[in-house]
């Protein structure tokens, strides 16, 4: 194991998982590990690093966090991690060019680079568009993230958000009344879509009457935040949903039901029918989206 190669970090809320890309685009010595086992992102670099011996060059490093980024740094919103570019050249050594994005920007970028056993469709007639222009990534794990990614003249740019704090509007008495049992202040995005949210939600709905399951307005809250989200990135060529929660809920969903939520009525129906929506089916999307940053 020697040679060159591109440090690949994904840090998330629970986990953070590390690879290394060769100058073939391949990655190797892909590991994952508890966020809880290191106090601080330094000290779960410098454990990898350590694993894999002192005969790598890391001519570059791609770094993706569940947080957002300014000044050379990526804030993790949901464990108390900082990632600090300068910090991550001085343990690397050599100089090494550091990019750091939002981890759902980093699975946008892959987006254009999926293959088709990448992903499964929620109809057997969807396909991938020919042409795509805009495409949106949706995480549903630990939190709730989102990022479009769009053609331009010399090539695709991702655009990160902090969609998940978004505030979950209520469409009726019923459910403002849900609203109001699962949490004193207004209802994000996250707050329902999301490992901590889904449970919470199940556990409120043992105490409340009402035919309505936590898979039932699982799906409903998810169209909703789609739909919403596609709308306001005129992403007609596809949405991709990642993560732990949402490939469960994946699984027992009702693919038909969730797609008319998703179209719903309104004057964008047109385009929203055409528009594909696929689950990724890779291990590692952000990797995908990392190995073709430019640093």
């Amino acid at each position: 194991m020697s040679g060159e190669c591109r440090l690949l970090v994904d840090a998330g809320g629970t986990n953070v998982r590390f690879g290394r890309a060769d100058l073939a685009g391949k990655i190797h010595d892909a590991v994952s590990l508890p966020t809880t086992d290191f106090a601080r992102f330094e000290d779960a670099l410098a454990h990898y690093i350590d694993q894999l011996g002192n005969d790598l060059q890391f001519t570059a490093a791609a770094i993706a966090g569940a947080g957002p980024v300014g000044d050379g740094q990526i804030t993790l919103t949901n464990n108390a991690w900082c990632i600090r570019s300068e910090d991550v050249g001085r343990i690397l050594g050599n100089a090494p060019g550091v990019r750091l994005v939002n981890d759902l920007e980093a699975v946008a970028y892959g987006l254009p680079h999926l293959s088709e056993d990448d992903i499964d469709w929620i109809a057997s007639t969807q396909e991938r568009s020919r042409n795509p222009q805009r495409m949106l990534a949706v995480n549903v794990g630990t939190g709730f993230g989102a990022a479009c990614v769009i053609r331009g003249p010399h090539g695709w740019v991702a655009c990160p958000s902090e969609a998940g704090h978004m505030t979950l509007g209520a469409l009726d008495s019923i459910e403002l009344d849900l609203h109001r049992k699962l949490a004193p202040d207004p209802l994000t995005v996250e707050d329902v879509l999301s490992g901590d949210g889904v449970r919470n939600l199940r556990a409120k709905l043992v105490l409340m009457d009402g035919n309505a399951t936590a898979d039932d307005w699982f799906s409903i809250w998810l169209a909703r935040a789609s739909n919403t989200l596609a709308l306001a990135t005129a992403s007609w060529d596809g949405v991709f949903f990642c993560g732990s929660v949402v490939s469960a809920w994946w699984q027992a969903a009702d693919h038909a039901a969730f797609r008319k939520l998703f179209i719903g009525s309104g004057p964008m129906r047109e385009p929203l029918q055409r528009t594909p929506i696929g689950l990724i089916r890779h291990d590692l999307p952000a990797f995908i989206g990392l190995m073709h940053l430019e640093i």
